[in-house]
């Protein structure tokens, strides 16, 4: 398949249609205590975001979708190298490419469709996969395949601590959790218009970018207790906000797609600050998260899938 072709197919799958549904109201939910935070060390916080040190533009061989950075340092990005070809590749903290296994059960199978990716605890790598969601071993090899053909679309995932999986199904219009032993597939209760971006912070809160414009957030129970953000370009407004991620402190940073820029916004919904250059489009988008070394990075690929920037503060 042509270079131009896949790029067509890729940009295809985005639903715009969506876009012009998105409600101009925000509403703030009413604020309800939450678990203490855990105690931060040296990890990524608000003070990190300013201007980084250094940027470095990851040597991928095909299209970026979904990108994790993971407790080494380094990073798992999910790529489409042409011709039905899905692989998940493997950086080390360097920045350099480790290898790039196929998303395949078998050598002569069909691969499995790799849209976003994220590291279980028990360092597995954990993927939406479109109908279902798969896990790999850093080997290459499947673990498991959980929800076979259950999803419409599964596009994004993030894991609790407890290794519960947490999946947006952007054509569904649902969030999914699939328990950690793959037995219980529930759905949030929540009407979504088009549910995209998933994470989940220190205390297991599950947050949800929809394209209404609105960041939801969950309970370690699964109840909302928090909206905030509406249809727009200022500061506390989005335009099809996409990727999440949390940092050490548990600001919430979005990846407000068609604004072209990444947002830093407080747990209780403030804004703080824009971080990042060169952000057109910005999609996929992930932080370090450790806090017993000196790591501060921030990971992210563009709409196009054409680059993959890693910036370090």
């Amino acid at each position: 398949m042509k270079r131009t072709s896949l790029k067509k197919a890729l940009l295809d799958r985005l639903d715009y249609r969506a876009r012009d549904k998105c409600e101009q109201k925000n509403h703030i939910a009413p604020q309800l205590s939450c678990k203490n935070t855990k105690a931060m060390a040296v990890g990524p916080s608000a003070k990190t975001w300013s201007v980084p040190k250094s940027t470095k533009r990851l040597p991928t061989h095909g299209y970026v979708f979904g990108t994790c950075v993971t407790k080494s340092g380094g990073c798992v990005v999910a790529i489409l190298a042409g011709r039905g070809e899905w692989l998940l590749q493997y950086f080390d903290s360097n920045g350099s490419l480790l290898r790039a296994n196929p998303t395949r059960q078998t050598k002569n199978s069909k691969c499995y469709e790799v849209y976003h990716v994220q590291e279980t605890p028990e360092g597995h790598i954990a993927a939406a996969s479109r109908t279902s969601v798969t896990v790999w071993s850093k080997d290459g090899k499947l673990i498991f395949e959980h929800g076979k053909n259950m999803f419409k679309f599964a596009k994004m995932i993030a894991v609790r601590s407890s290794g519960e999986i947490v999946v947006s199904d952007t054509d569904d219009r649902s969030v999914n959790l699939i328990s950690a032993a793959g037995q219980q597939i529930t759905k949030l209760s929540c009407t979504f218009q088009c549910p995209v971006g998933v994470t989940v912070d220190s205390n297991d809160n599950i947050i949800v970018a929809d394209w209404d414009g609105k960041i939801r957030i969950f309970d370690d129970c699964n109840e909302i207790i928090r909206t905030f953000g509406t249809k727009g370009d200022q500061q506390n407004e989005f335009d099809c906000p996409y990727g999440l991620a949390v940092d050490c402190e548990d600001n919430i940073i979005v990846a407000d797609m068609w604004n072209n820029r990444i947002s830093l916004f407080s747990f209780e919904g403030q804004f703080i600050r824009y971080l990042g250059y060169d952000t057109a489009r910005p999609a996929y988008v992930s932080v370090s998260t450790r806090t017993d070394v000196n790591l501060k990075r921030l990971l992210f690929s563009d709409f196009t899938g054409a680059s993959l920037i890693m910036f370090d503060y």
